[in-house]
C-alpha cells in the first residue's frame, strides 16, 4: 500500500466509496449524495490523501482540514474513509499513521481533534491507539437510521514542548 496526494482521477473511486451505506452513517452527509456535491467537499483549505493498493486501486481517503484563524492554526480536524471490500485489513492504520507524520513533523500541528460517533466501536479503538483521548461528548447530536446518536469529541496533543 501507498498514501498520495488526491489526484483527480481518483473521484470515481472515492465517490463509490462515499457512496457506501456504512461510510455515509459514520459521517454528517444524507445518502445518494450527487457527484457535483461530493466533488465540492474537496476544498482547497485541506490536505487530501488516498491509500492505495499496488495496482493503483483506491483503498481509502484522509482529508484534513485546517484553518487559517491566526489563534488556531496549530489546530487540525480529520476525516477518513475506508473501502467496505478491505475494511479491518490496517488501511485506517496506515492513514493514521499518515495523519500523526504529517501532521507532526510537517504541518507544525500541536492538536489534532476529532468527532466519531458513540456507535462506532471500531474508529474508537482506532483512534485510541493512536492516543486519542476523549474530552466530551454532543448529546444525541446527529441523526442516523431514525435514531439520535451521540458525538464524542477527541484530540491528541503533539508531545513537543
Amino acid at each position: 500500500m501507498v498514501i498520495r496526494a488526491l489526484q483527480p482521477a481518483d473521484f470515481d473511486a472515492l465517490y463509490a466509496i462515499y457512496s457506501d451505506l456504512e461510510v455515509v452513517a459514520n459521517n454528517r452527509f444524507l445518502p445518494y449524495i450527487s457527484r457535483n456535491r461530493f466533488e465540492a467537499m474537496f476544498k482547497d483549505d485541506q490536505y487530501n490523501f488516498v491509500c492505495c493498493a499496488d495496482d493503483g486501486e483506491i483503498l481509502g481517503h484522509l482529508a484534513i482540514i485546517g484553518s487559517n484563524k491566526p489563534r488556531i492554526r496549530h489546530v487540525v480536524s480529520f476525516g477518513i474513509a475506508v473501502s467496505k471490500r478491505i475494511r479491518g485489513q490496517g488501511v485506517g492504520r496506515q492513514l493514521m499513521q499518515h495523519l500523526i507524520d504529517y501532521c507532526d513533523n510537517w504541518l507544525n500541528v500541536r492538536r489534532i481533534e476529532l468527532e466519531v460517533h458513540a456507535n462506532n466501536e471500531a474508529a474508537l479503538g482506532l483512534y485510541n491507539t493512536f492516543g486519542f483521548e476523549l474530552e466530551g461528548a454532543k448529546k444525541q447530536a446527529v441523526f442516523v437510521n431514525g435514531q439520535f446518536i451521540d458525538i464524542l469529541l477527541m484530540a491528541r496533543l503533539n508531545g513537543r514542548s
